[in-house]
């Protein structure tokens, strides 16, 4: 994959990765808002396996959550919390998908979508995404056939970061097919004003993941959780208990902490992420860059490359041979090549100039190589 690649590239002739812009999780650090240590009381309590379906304080803290937030009543008994919302998708798609079975996923999307359907025998079909960036919901109803046996919408989306609107989101959730609504952006809107729409409303009839690893840069705690309709809690609490039986108990004990200051967590995040973007525009606009997609959540951006003349991967490779810089080429998301760069602007704000100028000047350099015919 790009995203051992590139790095590895880069350190290979550097020695290290000078500016990391590919990395997938933000760089906030919770820790500096918050003191989460564990107890000796609380270790004792990590030796065992834990509840299959993960701690009771905190799935009730999750309900609570929800009710805050979206004025929407969760019963505890219908999540599960997973290692990381990867294994989340799994479990859902698990009940859903055996061999031949099509699931339809983003043409542009998060690359373990694909590797976990294939890995239980399904097919992949890829719902083209429209001019706005969003998933073009009248390809995704011609896609439909009777081997469709579910569809996954990530909203706002990976790597485009563009959110569908609730009436989007109710309007896929009727065209008779189970979805698994990804939603681990849903918290990181850079628009501070605006609240994203969520799809826990219509977790009656289909799932909702969600994690920490995005909303409070938490990725390498492995703390996801999974909203199940009714009717599947035995059936995942049977596919939960084969696949690991417990998610681990350190992790959930840190992730009940963060739930009870979730507010103040997420807000600190924000607050973060919209003065990195803010240097991020200022330095798109310095050296002539484009977006390809204008994101609305999370922390990544994508820079357009179409009219380069080669491969956003080898626009990748380039940058971290000749500067040390770490990207991830449009390539890695699918619909062949889209022609761009996702680049992580939650890095250090003093690193997002030079890296901006450095991409810039390159792009600018291949552009005049392709009207002079090289």
């Amino acid at each position: 994959m790009a995203m051992d690649q590139i790095p590895a590239i880069a350190t290979a002739r550097h020695g290290r990765v000078v500016i990391d812009m590919g990395r997938g999780s933000s760089t906030f650090n919770v820790f500096d808002h918050l003191a989460a240590p564990l107890t000796p009381q609380d270790l004792r309590r990590c030796a065992p396996y834990g509840a299959i379906l993960g701690h009771a304080e905190l799935r009730a803290a999750i309900c609570d959550h929800y009710q805050a937030t979206f004025g929407h009543h969760l019963d505890p008994s219908r999540i599960c919390v997973t290692n990381g919302a990867s294994e989340g998708l799994l479990l859902a798609l698990s009940l859903l998908v055996g061999a031949g079975d099509e699931v339809i996923i983003p043409e542009i999307g998060y690359p373990a979508y694909r590797a976990l359907v294939t890995m239980l025998g399904g097919i992949c079909r890829a719902c083209p995404i429209a001019p706005d960036g969003r998933l073009d919901l009248a390809a995704l109803r011609r896609l439909l056939s009777p081997r469709t046996q579910a569809l996954i919408v990530n909203s706002p989306s990976n790597p485009l970061g563009r959110a569908l609107s609730r009436e989007a989101l109710e309007s896929i959730a009727d065209l008779g097919v189970t979805v698994l609504y990804d939603e681990v952006y849903q918290p990181l809107p850079i628009d501070d004003e605006r609240e994203l729409a969520s799809a826990i409303h219509l977790s009656e009839r289909h799932f909702v993941v969600n994690s920490l690893s995005k909303s409070v840069g938490l990725a390498g705690l492995r703390v996801g959780y999974l909203v199940v309709p009714p009717g599947a809690r035995r059936s995942i609490a049977d596919a939960k208990a084969a696949l690991n039986i417990s998610t681990q108990t350190p992790g959930q004990l840190v992730a009940l902490a963060v739930l009870r200051r979730w507010d103040e967590l997420v807000r600190a995040h924000r607050t973060m992420l919209r003065a990195h973007w803010s240097v991020f525009l200022r330095a798109l606009a310095r050296n002539g860059l484009r977006l390809y997609a204008a994101p609305e959540a999370g922390f990544f951006a994508t820079i357009d490359t179409r009219g380069a003349g080669i491969p956003s991967y080898e626009i990748a490779a380039a940058l971290a041979r000749m500067h040390g810089l770490c990207t991830v080429p449009g390539s890695e998301f699918g619909g062949g090549d889209p022609g761009f760069l996702r680049l992580n602007f939650s890095c250090h704000a003093d690193h997002i100039e030079p890296a901006l100028a450095q991409i810039g000047a390159f792009l600018e350099g291949r552009r005049s190589a392709c009207a002079n015919g090289r």
